[in-house]
Formats: structure tokens, sequence, C-alpha cells
């Protein structure tokens, strides 16, 4: 895959061993890029391109952004509506069919219970949406963990297993993880199929071998992959 912005020169590559990282140095170049990662990945029309053996990828679909690592939700909106979609699936799957069908007829006879004893005449809905059940019960993935490694690996995890996300794009992941964190988080990201692309302020102090750096310095000059040459 690769990502591609028309006021860079570069296009970034993405394999399942090789991790971008996009260092912008420029304070007002750093916050424009994030902003607008961000509002494609809430489906915000925008100017970055995803694409794969050229062909074009929709940005909302193949791609996450996480701006906040200090509050990473496990159980966001496109989580939760994606679990949702799961259990209802389940429910009316053939090893649960059964327990579905008697915990429906349950809840319409407490109903038909509960209106009889009511001094006027009621009426409910005869078929019951295992959806809102579903939500009632209040199902959600684990956060309990507090580690933000733990936190992370269960993120990727969740993303790949429910939202078919092939990239995600994190902010500050050097900043806020030490060198072997990282390589256990980018482990579990090939490990899961998912792209990994960091991007960060200033150079980090420690580099992998499985990055690849993607550099606008103060100046605006990129450099990258491995270039000596900067490019204005």
């Amino acid at each position: 895959m690769k990502i591609a912005h028309p006021d860079f020169h570069f296009v970034m590559d993405i394999s399942e061993n090789k991790f971008p990282v996009l260092v912008l140095e420029q304070s007002g170049l750093f916050y424009r890029i994030v902003s607008q990662m961000a509002a494609q990945a809430d489906g915000i029309p925008g100017p970055f391109v995803i694409s794969e053996n050229w062909e074009h990828l929709e940005f909302e679909k193949a791609a996450l952004v996480i701006t906040d690592l200090f509050h990473l939700d496990l159980n966001g909106r496109k989580q939760m509506t994606a679990l949702a979609k799961r259990l209802s699936v389940l429910a009316n799957s053939e090893h649960h069919i059964q327990a579905t069908l008697a915990l429906q007829e349950h809840i319409l006879q407490w109903a038909f219970e509960l209106e009889d004893d009511l001094p006027y005449i009621t009426i409910h809905n005869e078929t019951l949406d295992m959806g809102s059940i579903i939500k009632t019960v209040g199902i959600k993935f684990d956060d309990s963990m507090k580690e933000l490694p733990d936190r992370l690996n269960s993120f990727i995890k969740i993303c790949a297993g429910y939202l078919n996300i092939r990239i995600i794009i994190i902010v500050g992941l050097h900043s806020c993880l030490e060198e072997s964190e990282l390589n256990e988080i980018y482990k579990t990201a090939m490990y899961e199929k998912v792209s990994i692309v960091d991007v960060e302020r200033c150079f980090p102090d420690n580099r992998l071998p499985c990055e690849e750096y993607y550099i606008i310095d103060r100046d605006n000059c990129e450099i990258y992959n491995d270039s000596t040459d900067d490019i204005l």
C-alpha cells in the first residue's frame, strides 16, 4: 500500500514488515497534517490518498487515526458498532438461535404479565430487536488494562478482527513507548496484518530497523528513504 499527499514529493510505502515514521518538524505543518488525517478518518474529504496496486482505497474504511495515546478508547463508536453487528449475527446463528428464541419468548411473556397488572389497556411490540437487547446488556471490550503497551496491543487486535482496518496512524508512538515496547507493538501489527504509521514532531532518539523515515524539516526540506539529499 501507499499513502500520498499533494504537498509531499514522497509517497510513503507500507508493507507488512516496514513501518513508516513521518516526522514533521514545523509546528504548523504538524498540526495541519494531523488534523487532515483525523478528519479523513472520520469521513470528511481530504487530501490524503491511500492506494494498493494502483487501486484507490477509501481513507475512512482503510485507516484509523489515534491522536491521543493518553486516552486510547477501546470502545469507540466504530468498535462498538462492529461488536454489536458481530453479536447480532451470533445471536441468530445455528449455535445460538434456540437460546435467542427462548429469550425473546420469555421477555414477551414478562411484558404480558406486567401489562396484566396495569389499570389501562396497553400494547407492546410483537417482535424484539436483538440489537437493542444486546445494547442493554452492555457487552463491550475489556479496557481494564492500565499500561499503554497492553491497551495498544488490544486496540490493534480489535481493529484487525472487527473493523478490517488496514492502517493505524498513531501520533507520538515513539514519544510514549520504549524501544522494547515498540518492538512488541510492531510484532502484534505484523501478526494481525495491520500496518502502523507513526507521526512525530521530532526525530526520535531510537530508530528501529523495521522503520522507514520520511522527514520534513524546519526549512521545509524533505528527507526520506535514507537519502542524504534534501528535496526542496
